[in-house]
Parts: structure tokens; sequence; C-alpha cells
């Protein structure tokens, strides 16, 4: 997030409570500002994802470009990025 100031970064966290996702980001040294939770898991029909964690790479355009399905590496969100920015 700080490397690319101009993206938008949104969590979106489905089935935990506000207490467990503040945990996790707080033991994992994250901050980010658009945090959202999805506790009837509307997400899944709108994005029809394979399984958690998967990650959505949308343009300007809002557009879905690209996506990743498992835990994303340093090096592949720089490549993913890459390609939208």
């Amino acid at each position: 997030q700080k490397q690319h100031p101009d993206v938008v970064f949104v969590l979106l966290n489905q089935g935990d409570s506000s207490a467990a996702i503040n945990t996790f980001l707080s033991q994992n040294g994250l901050q980010f500002a658009h945090v959202w939770q999805d506790p009837q898991m509307q997400a899944r029909n709108a994005l029809s994802y394979q399984a958690l964690p998967s990650t959505y790479f949308i343009n300007r355009g809002g557009e879905l470009v690209s996506q990743s399905v498992g835990e994303l590496h340093e090096a592949e969100l720089q490549r993913l990025l890459a390609q939208i920015l």
C-alpha cells in the first residue's frame, strides 16, 4: 500500500467478527483504510470465487483484469499490480 499510493486496497472478510479481524491485522502489522465485512457471504455470488483467500485486480475502468487464488506473495503481487498500473 505504501509502495503504490494510487492503488486502493480493499480487504473483504467473510465470516469473522470485527474483533478477530482486528486481531489478525494487528498481529501481522497490517493497516488498511478499507476493511469490509461480509457476514452474509454475498461476495461469493458476486465474485464467483473458488477458494479463499482470493485476490482480484480491477483497473481504473472497473474491469477485472486478473485474479489470484491462495496466499499472494510479494513478487506475485508486484507482477499483477504492474498489469493495471
